[in-house]
């Protein structure tokens, strides 16, 4: 690794200036574009995590309207038994439609709608402000911009999966990109603006959807090795110090992941991989993801053949070091992606099953693509641009038109809002089992029975009363009269981080046969109080990231004080 050399971004070569789409392609681009921008206003197509997706935007809605500010126990998950849905699911998104929902729109499907298509255009603005750093501009920049916010599997994540929070992310890829460029070029702005930047992109993509973090992360890496002949010490040490600023801002966060990993399902997010897997590609569903996964690395292996085959045309230092980069990449996510060789690799290591599946890499080979399309200079690399531009209009053409006009691939609308089974504590224990049937109607089967039970449940006499006198999300009073010590059964999941006290002590409770909070209270007339508490290493993660979040606001004002100064001398 040299210590003086940078890693140019400079155009250079023989400029394509007369590089432009054929005109029929132009138009059916922006009847995409046209059509995509209203597929929000008319569609009621939702996906097959849509439900799980709008019940977590009322839950966490409900629960900042509350004055809870970082949610984690959602009360009304499983017929009101709770869930542990925010200990896990990255807030980012949630924070963003309760934003939204402070305009007055309260419907979950409307600020569904609503934040996607604000991150659609988002993305164009933020993918577009990452080309300007490698020097895209003109019709390039505008059509590669556009290429990047209205790509085929967007419209997949959205009306096929309804991973609204991989929908965000896509804002926010360019931006850690571009601050990355800037550290890898020096480009004039100061070191600790460029590392504050990196670190606060890279907090708020942890925030938003881990398997693409981790992504990002090992691409990262991959490039860092793919072109380490010309990266500088300096630039490693902001990168790494970003990422620890980064990590602390997003502590508060993943300290109630790790505290609570231990008491949920989470083993329904690990899948075991086999080399059978491969039939995958012959299906549709899942299937699709990885044929579009694979297209964008065909793409990109299309464009990186200029570079290989025809060494005497010359590309532009951009071109040459996005081919070097995305082809690494590429090869990664194909030997991920072909389940034979990949399998065991797959269940070895960690970090592979939190991706879970290779197609999580589309979002960055897209963003590869649409800079081959940004800085297309030389004739070979403009000629694969022009099809990779034709591929991908033909791409979402097909899903847009199915989407604006509902046609539903799952049956969403007759059955309720429902929660992951991940997010079930282990405690509870089916006491019916379906034959072959899903987790989720195993969980129907056997707590719809209790859904209408009253607040408590117990053994009482004509004299005794058990009245709830306070309830809120997090904190719940009741009002006992026994006249001897009773066994409850409250209407509730037990959590170990929910404590009950009665007359100044904490009372022991414990799972029932179908994992219910259960203790035995004693007699007399005296209010019993259930309150979530969080962890010490909740707490600690707090204190980190408001430590963090409160040194960046202090490094700011001081550097601002600074400038007013210097340019109030000169």
């Amino acid at each position: 690794m040299k210590t003086t050399s940078k890693l140019q971004f400079q155009a250079s070569g023989n400029p394509q200036d007369g590089f432009r789409l054929p005109r029929l392609l132009e138009a059916l681009f922006v009847v995409l574009i046209f059509l995509e921008l209203l597929a929000p206003f008319v569609t009621t197509t939702l996906g097959l995590d849509g439900r799980l997706q709008l019940k977590m935007v009322v839950e966490f809605n409900k629960l900042l309207s509350s004055g809870i500010l970082v949610p984690t126990w959602a009360p009304d998950g499983f017929y009101n038994f709770g869930a542990t849905s925010f200990y896990f699911y990255p807030p980012l998104t949630f924070y963003l439609t309760s934003i939204v929902g402070l305009t007055g729109m309260s419907n979950p499907m409307a600020l569904f709608q609503a934040v996607s298509l604000l991150a659609t255009i988002a993305s164009f603005f933020t993918v577009r402000w990452m080309l300007r750093k490698v020097g895209s501009s003109g019709y390039r920049l505008s059509l590669a911009s556009a290429l990047y916010a209205f790509a085929p599997l967007r419209v997949a994540e959205l009306y096929s999966r309804s991973s609204l929070s991989t929908h965000v992310t896509y804002v926010l890829l360019p931006l850690i990109l571009g601050a990355l460029i800037a550290i890898v070029r020096e480009d004039g702005t100061s070191r600790t603006k460029r590392v504050l930047l990196l670190a606060l992109w890279c907090a708020l993509l942890a925030l938003t959807n881990v398997p693409i973090t981790v992504m990002m992360a090992m691409s990262i890496g991959i490039a860092a090795i793919a072109v380490w002949k010309k990266l500088t010490w300096n630039a490693v040490g902001e990168v790494a110090l970003a990422a620890t600023i980064a990590a602390g801002l997003a502590a508060y966060h993943y300290a109630s992941v790790l505290s609570a990993q231990s008491f949920a399902r989470l083993q329904y997010l690990y899948f075991i991989h086999r080399p059978s897997d491969i039939e995958l590609y012959f299906h549709l569903g899942p299937g699709t993801y990885h044929l579009l996964a694979l297209y964008a690395g065909i793409g990109i292996i299309v464009s990186a053949y200029a570079r290989l085959r025809w060494k005497r045309v010359m590309l532009s230092d951009t071109e040459d070091t996005v081919i070097r980069i995305g082809l690494s990449i590429t090869a990664f996510v194909l030997f991920l992606d072909f389940f034979p060789l990949s399998a065991a690799a797959w269940n070895a290591f960690q970090s592979l099953q939190l991706i879970q599946f290779p197609w999580r890499f589309y979002s960055l080979l897209l963003l590869f693509a649409v800079i081959v399309v940004g800085t297309a200079r030389s004739s070979r690399v403009a000629r694969a641009a022009k099809w990779i531009s034709a591929l991908w209009i033909a791409g979402a053409m097909l899903p847009t038109i199915l989407v604006v006009f509902n046609v539903h691939v799952f049956s969403h609308f007759e059955s309720p809002l429902e929660d992951a089974p991940e997010f079930l504590p282990i405690f509870f224990n089916p006491s019916h089992v379906s034959n072959g049937g899903t987790m989720q109607e195993t969980i129907d089967q056997t707590l719809q029975p209790h859904a209408s039970d009253p607040v408590v449940l117990g053994d009482f006499t004509l004299g005794e009363r058990v009245e709830r006198t306070m309830a809120r999300p997090y904190h719940e009073t009741l009002s006992m009269m026994l006249e001897a010590p009773r066994t409850i059964t409250f209407h509730r999941f037990y959590w170990p981080y929910w404590h009950l006290y009665a007359n100044g002590k904490e009372l022991h409770s414990r799972p029932d046969s179908i994992g219910r909070a259960t203790a035995m209270l004693p007699a007399g007339h005296y209010a019993a109080t259930w309150q979530l508490q969080r962890t010490p290493l909740e707490c600690a993660g707090l204190w980190i990231s408001g430590l963090t979040a409160g040194g960046i606001l202090l490094l700011g004002a001081v550097g601002y004080i600074r400038q007013k100064r210097k340019i109030g001398g000169v």
